[in-house]
């Protein structure tokens, strides 16, 4: 254990193992209670003090009896009430020599008469009591009949066809062909249906392969036993068992909810093509109930797609957790299962197979059998699943131990002229370590196990050796002892599907039997944590670095639209200078930097497993980058960490009512050169300015308008007056109304008819047509108004255009200055103005001499 003690050392010198959950009392720095240390550290000069308290720290390593909080065997008990309690003492002090520290975080204390203190896995204390109170009526296993009650109910119409052309009744038999499988939705629904493929009774090498072959396996037979009784299972188990399902499985779920999704959409192409051909209020129903498959089954996969995302989520963080305290472990099979998945899979199918072994739910071919299909196999599933070849080894480990019987002490007591049953719990605790010793050590063993095939000598490496921290299997080993005791001492006349025909045999036929799956539960609980917790490595992953991020596949993103609530989540766990997590209560948040990064809330949580606190931060922006992710800063207390996460913020659609015309002026003369400025405002469904859009432009209306462009992008000037703002120009040589019509994305935003109205324009002569009216056309002139503005030199308007300005653009300059100029009228201008329509009343018009 010594390098228990140096990773405790490494974590910032905490008082607290990798493995403990911080506030639990289990201090392996010092081996005294807490108020003892001062007088420990000051007792040089008082020898026989110091002594003393050493002594009553070997009594409390020796027989853990009293408050210690350092427990290394699982019951409690006054030896005074054995037969014979200098035995119990002597086996006390002996079997827990070298033991480790229980995980006392991960078991429930459980008192009998006595009185007697047992300590067991949350699983299997909550287990055993539920055994105890249930009233032992049936259990009916809950059916999904919400989530696919469509295809529940679903009949093809018999009166569809009204057609007898060989096209309709080609299309007739597509669409019922298309719909005559529809189990891919109920088979999502409720994955443990695939049980009903195994045939029930039925247990040999080939069908014991993985876990979906063993609750396969389990599952077909249970289905011909009686209901069990109600109250036996947890009230999270058939959830949490579909759950595990859907990620076992999605490989087969997800392509069949896709090819039932795509057989809908055929259905409807023909039911639509050929709609002449089937009576119409038929076909009506008929496509109503399609629309209902097709939402139940897009939301079974839209709920299988996010229960691996999530899944995998939590895989990558534990990954990062076990990083953070210097472990490691393979890339494991299934990666959608987290921890408590798998747990979950260890204890039960670990207890009903052990069960099995015992010789519980099928008829098997004798002792060998029984002990290879309900313990080597299983067990090395489990090991494989969580573990790859080292669990598979430590299950080799485990079933090596089973040939050593326990037929003197698993009775507690019960049979006369036995030893009583305090005894038989202290040497029954003492041969479940005995059951996961060679797991745990290792061991060379000549002629071994029965394996077939097997070497002559066959040496199996100890997962201690290998750098696990072996302290839940040594629990789940130590767990045979308390298991039986408490079935015997309250569950003794507790059965379940005792009378059973070949090729089934009964399944809970008194507390021998509940001890075995109680047993095979803790151990292979036992095993899996051992696998999941990792192995040591050095030097540290994380060494160096001052933060680790939980990164998402293919990068964190989020749209940007933090004003509306809406984030990406980043997970972060601060370590400090060696590379250890930082403890609790550490003030982690966003370094903003507004618009572009903003900061939400702040999640804390430390992992109960690996000790290690992590913190999961909202971070948003209310201005996207689809193509350049920001750089995201985060700080703990005053300092910012070196590290960074990068995050795309996507844009966030147009809004419906996104997009804002101005036209500046409104109205403008028809004379082919004056121009209005139309403004495209546009704002995103978040609110903000939605820069970077281009949009396709069109003009509608009575008048022949021309555009200045036909498309046109929204500016990138955050906080300037062209953010999300677009320009174009629109003119007409004809009078008229018109509207703008701007189509992104296949969306059209369409503005008022009479956005720009284009007056009539009187004739001019050429220097009309280039200085244009400076009165600006006012009513009762004769001409009716000039096209535009006479320019004089002190107007302050410069009509000077650029080299650049003077071809294509040249047309559409002058007339808009123009418009500009026509503002600043001065006396000068007034009287060019006058002198001009006297000359154009004197000279002669059409039809004069």
């Amino acid at each position: 254990m010594t390098s228990l003690r140096r990773v405790a050392t490494t974590l910032g010198g905490a008082a607290t193992t990798a493995r403990r959950r911080p506030g639990c009392s289990t201090d392996r720095a010092s081996a005294t209670p807490a108020r003892a240390r001062p007088e420990a550290r000051g007792g040089a000069g008082r020898p026989g003090r110091s002594f003393a308290a050493l002594g009553v720290v070997a009594l409390l390593l020796a027989f853990p009896a009293g408050v210690s909080a350092q427990r290394k065997l699982p019951y409690e008990f006054d030896p005074e009430l054995a037969e014979d309690p200098a035995a119990i003492r002597d086996m006390n002090a002996e079997y827990s020599r070298g033991l480790p520290d229980l995980p006392l975080e991960d078991m429930t204390e459980v008192e009998l008469a006595g009185p007697v203190h047992l300590w067991l896995f949350h699983e299997a204390a909550g287990f055993l009591e539920r055994l105890v109170a249930t009233d032992r009526s049936d259990f009916a296993w809950p059916a999904d009949a919400g989530s696919c009650a469509a295809h529940e109910a679903f009949e093809f119409p018999a009166d569809l066809r009204v057609a007898p052309s060989a096209e309709c009744l080609a299309a007739h038999d597509g669409i019922a062909a298309a719909l005559a499988a529809l189990d891919a939705c109920r088979e999502a629904a409720e994955p443990e249906r695939y049980v009903l493929g195994y045939p029930p009774g039925v247990v040999n090498d080939d069908n014991t392969n993985d876990v979906l072959d063993l609750i396969g396996v389990m599952g077909s037979t249970l289905t011909e036993f009686p209901p069990l009784y109600d109250g036996v299972l947890p009230a999270e188990f058939v959830p949490r068992l579909r759950d595990v399902l859907r990620k076992l499985r999605h490989e087969t779920l997800l392509p069949r909810l896709h090819e039932q999704l795509d057989s809908f959409g055929e259905a409807a192409r023909l039911l639509d093509l050929h709609r002449d051909c089937f009576d119409p209020e038929a076909r009506a129903r008929l496509a109503a109930e399609l629309e209902l498959l097709v939402a139940e089954a897009t939301a079974q996969r839209a709920a299988l797609e996010a229960l691996l995302l999530d899944g995998e989520r939590e895989y990558r963080r534990e990954v990062l957790r076990l990083g953070a305290i210097s472990r490691s472990r393979p890339e494991l099979p299934h990666p959608a299962l987290t921890q408590a998945d798998r747990e979950f899979l260890a204890f039960w199918i670990g207890g009903v197979y052990w069960r099995l072994r015992g010789g519980g739910f099928v008829l098997l071919d004798g002792t060998q059998d029984a002990r290879r299909l309900g313990l080597r196999r299983p067990f090395g599933a489990l090991g494989e699943l969580n573990g790859l070849a080292d669990g598979r080894e430590a299950a080799d480990g485990v079933y090596c131990e089973i040939f050593e019987g326990w037929g003197e002490w698993f009775d507690m007591g019960t049979t006369p002229g036995q030893q009583d049953k305090y005894y038989d719990l202290v040497r029954m605790t003492r041969r479940g370590y005995e059951q996961i010793r060679t797991a745990v050590s290792g061991s060379t063993l000549v002629n071994p196990c029965l394996i077939p095939d097997s070497p002559f000598v066959l040496t199996i490496a100890g997962l201690s050796g290998k750098g696990y921290d072996t302290t839940s299997l040594y629990a789940g080993g130590l767990s045979m002892g308390p298991c039986y005791y408490h079935s015997w001492d309250q569950l003794r006349g507790w059965t379940w599907a005792r009378d059973m025909e070949p090729p089934y045999k009964e399944a809970i036929d008194g507390p021998t039997a509940i001890g075995e799956v109680c047993t095979g539960g803790s151990i292979g609980l036992g095993l899996i944590r051992v696998l999941l917790f990792g192995r040591v490595v050095s030097p540290a992953p994380y060494a160096g670095l001052d933060a680790v991020f939980a990164d998402e596949p293919g990068g964190v993103e989020a749209p940007a639209c933090a004003s509306r609530g809406e984030f990406a989540r980043v997970t972060v766990v601060p370590l400090d200078a060696a590379g250890a997590p930082l403890p609790p209560g550490q003030e982690v948040a966003v370094v903003e930097r507004p618009p572009y990064v903003v900061g939400g809330g702040v999640e804390s949580f430390t992992d109960p497993f690996t000790g290690v606190t992590e913190y999961t931060l909202e971070v948003g922006s209310d201005r996207c980058s689809p193509d350049v992710p920001h750089e995201v800063r985060i700080r703990v207390g005053e300092t910012v960490l070196r590290e960074m996460v990068a995050v795309r913020f996507t844009c966030p659609p147009v809004a419906e009512d996104g997009v804002r015309f101005v036209a500046e002026p409104p109205e403008v003369a028809a004379d082919g050169r004056s121009a209005a400025v139309i403004r495209l405002e546009a704002t995103d469904a978040c609110g903000n300015p939605a820069f970077g859009r281009s949009f396709r432009l069109e003009a509608f209306g009575d008048a022949p308008a021309v555009l200045s462009s036909g498309e046109a992008t929204t500016g990138d000037e955050w906080g300037g007056a062209f953010d999300g703002v677009a320009q174009v120009e629109a003119l007409s040589s004809a009078p008229g109304a018109m509207g703008l019509a701007a189509t992104l994305e296949g969306t059209t935003f369409r503005s008022l008819p009479g956005l720009v109205t284009f007056l009539p324009a009187a004739p001019a002569d050429d220097e009309d047509a280039f200085l244009g009216d400076a009165d600006g056309g006012e009513a009762g002139d004769a001409d009716g108004g000039d096209a535009g503005p006479a320019v004089s030199p002190g107007s302050g308007c410069s009509c000077t255009v650029p080299a650049a300005g003077r071809g294509a653009g040249l047309g559409v300059a002058l007339p808009l200055l123009a418009v500009l100029c026509r503002r600043r009228r001065t006396p000068a201008t007034r009287r060019l103005a006058a002198e001009r329509r006297s000359r154009a009343a004197l000279a002669p018009g059409p039809g004069r001499g």
